[in-house]
């Protein structure tokens, strides 16, 4: 439809009321990452705790397919602030979102978490989340503090999922793999010293050392016994 201009027909007054209904809506043209980054500090604002976990799912997504550098740093940001937050479900939800990402980037904020889990507002369940995420993100900075857990956490969810993010580790290249499985099959004569702790840690443990093998062995003795010889080859997980 042509619009006259006022003067040619058009009251002054309609061609204003016009303008006030088209100005703001050119106005909201926002990337879906800004729309999301715009819902989710609002939801945050207002503690609607409902809103704000379903923009943090998004974020994980949105960050590998951002409409600028600038954006997918804001959308990182964004789950690294909300993370800290004493909500455990706002925390957990961000934590999830950072592992989604993918993002060397992003092991940065996870790995402050493990390494000062005292300090983290939401507690065991922001823990484990982050442990989770350092599973799917599988970054060299992050197996240490894995192992740290897995040795000594006081909580044993803790512990037991530390062992089975370092199993995700399999899925590395073989210099990683080697390196993280290396450092799993040296932590058992620790664990193995606390019966108590080991009967709750064997299960995961065997389960860790299974998935960076690619062997379905079932004691520390038998992998102990296979690494001896496989740690000789270029790529130890490789069938000969």
């Amino acid at each position: 439809m042509n619009v006259k201009k006022p003067g040619s027909g058009l009251s002054r007054a309609v061609w204003l009321l016009l303008l006030a209904i088209i100005a703001p809506a050119r106005g909201e043209l926002l990337t879906p990452g800004e729309a999301v980054l715009k819902d989710l500090t609002k939801a945050l604002a207002k503690d609607d705790q409902t809103t704000a976990i379903a923009r943090l799912r998004e974020i994980g997504d949105l960050y590998r397919y951002p409409a600028s550098p600038a954006e997918a740093k804001r959308l990182l940001d964004a789950a690294a602030k909300a993370a800290r937050s004493p909500r455990p479900r706002i925390a957990v939800a961000a934590l999830r979102a950072l592992g989604r990402t993918r993002s060397a980037a992003a092991a940065a904020h996870i790995s402050a978490f493990l390494k000062a889990p005292s300090q983290i507002p939401a507690g065991v369940p922001a823990l484990v989340a982050a442990v989770q995420a350092a599973g799917r993100l599988r970054q060299s900075s992050l197996y240490p503090p894995l192992l740290r857990l897995a040795k000594s956490a006081g909580d044993k969810t803790v512990a037991d999922q530390a062992l089975f993010a370092l199993g995700e580790f399999g899925r590395s290249d073989p210099t990683m793999r080697r390196k993280v499985f290396e450092q799993v099959l040296n932590l058992c004569p620790a664990l193995m010293r606390g019966r108590a702790r080991w009967r709750r840690l064997r299960a995961p443990t065997l389960r860790a050392l299974q998935v960076l093998s690619g062997r379905r062995l079932n004691s520390v003795a038998m992998f102990r016994d296979w690494w001896r010889v496989a740690k000789e080859r270029r790529n130890p997980f490789q069938d000969n």
